[in-house]
């Protein structure tokens, strides 16, 4: 969803240095054609040239007169440098980049290296309100897709985790720095002081799979069966092929009783995230399913779940669901539905306004 009006206003503050840099004539190419890389846009006014985004949905269309490039096409575009306005997993790009030739502070600049942690921070009292009750300590612990950004599993130690295991489907992993742990953990102990991690003061352990072994998926966890007691995610399962399969996993490798939390299902359209774009967020429920099929791993969302399928998968994998938060949504209307794909035709307004879920269910 959109990023709230106050962690927004605090993400833009650390592009300014760098917006005062820019000299008149220069020419910025953006990474991210989402709300914080139109707000670049604008800022930089004529000295912004285009965007790159990897989305095809957002590929070949316009904002603000100015074209959306696949990032392949980089080099067809005239620019003087890139800066990357995408939050999640920036070292990503920077590695594509940087295999592609570009070199990093002069090609290329993060203009917002921060964003992504003040997120977080806004984010933790929830996280931890929604994990506390599910019990975490003394518990084994995996985060699959932490996408270099572990943090969750952060949270998971400081609730007294004994041990937590951190994957994602890449084998690339670049752990945040000591000083960005730092200072979540000392957020965490003024919001839950009473939490085992602020009176053990255990050390924060995250370990990272064998660079040499096959990348983690949702859906194919080389684990052994009752390896854990926790399998958390966030922000996750809109990108897992097949979710029913992913829960089918999650119970193979947690013991009885264990755990499945996931958290912050993002079950929107990406691009509705700019106020200003012209969609809404159920805009890619207009696609067919062979139209969605054909745009690739590329198009945001591998799926296109509502709610109630990740409740019912969830169920049918044999888990009990004890949180169920969802934010339903009083904008979408029985006309904008007429549009959808003929799929979603069978689904209530009310199981389609659903949006944001959090969901965490016990293997029985």
């Amino acid at each position: 969803m959109p990023i709230d009006p106050e962690t927004l206003e605090q993400i833009q503050r650390q592009a300014r240095p760098l917006l005062e840099s820019v000299k008149p004539g220069q020419r910025i190419l953006i990474w991210g054609a989402g709300q914080l890389g139109t707000w670049l846009a604008d800022e930089l006014d004529t000295c912004a040239v285009g965007f790159l985004d990897s989305n095809p949905t957002r590929q070949g269309t316009k904002i603000n007169g100015l074209s959306i490039w696949a990032p392949e096409q980089f080099t067809l575009i005239d620019f003087d440098q890139i800066w990357i306005s995408v939050l999640s997993d920036p070292g990503s790009i920077c590695h594509w980049l940087e295999q592609h030739g570009q070199r990093p502070g002069h090609d290329y600049v993060l203009a917002f290296p921060g964003g992504k942690l003040c997120q977080v921070l806004v984010a933790l009292p929830r996280m931890l309100d929604f994990l506390q009750p599910l019990g975490m300590e003394g518990r084994r612990c995996l985060e699959v897709g932490s996408g270099g950004q572990p943090w969750l599993s952060l949270v998971l130690a400081y609730l007294g985790a004994k041990r937590v295991l951190t994957t994602d489907v890449t084998r690339r992993t670049a752990l945040p720095e000591p000083d960005e742990w730092a200072v979540v953990y000392d957020r965490l102990v003024s919001l839950a002081p009473q939490a085992w991690g602020a009176k053990q003061s255990p050390q924060i352990l995250m370990e990272r799979m064998d660079a040499k072994s096959d990348p983690v998926s949702a859906e194919r966890l080389p684990f052994t069966a009752d390896s854990f007691d926790v399998v958390a995610n966030t922000g996750v399962m809109e990108h897992v092929t097949d979710p029913a399969r992913a829960f089918h996993e999650f119970a193979r490798v947690l013991t009885r009783d264990g755990v499945a939390a996931c958290l912050a299902i993002g079950i929107h359209d990406h691009r509705a995230n700019d106020p200003r774009s012209p969609y809404h967020p159920w805009s890619f429920l207009d696609f067919s399913e062979s139209e969605w099929q054909a745009l690739g791993a590329n198009a945001y969302h591998q799926n296109r779940w509502r709610a109630c399928q990740f409740r019912t998968a969830m169920r049918n994998s044999g888990f009990h669901i004890e949180q169920d938060e969802a934010r339903v949504d009083r904008g979408l209307t029985p006309e904008m539905c007429s549009f959808f794909d003929s799929d979603f035709q069978q689904f209530s307004l009310h199981d389609l306004a659903e949006l944001d879920l959090w969901i965490a269910g016990r293997w029985t």
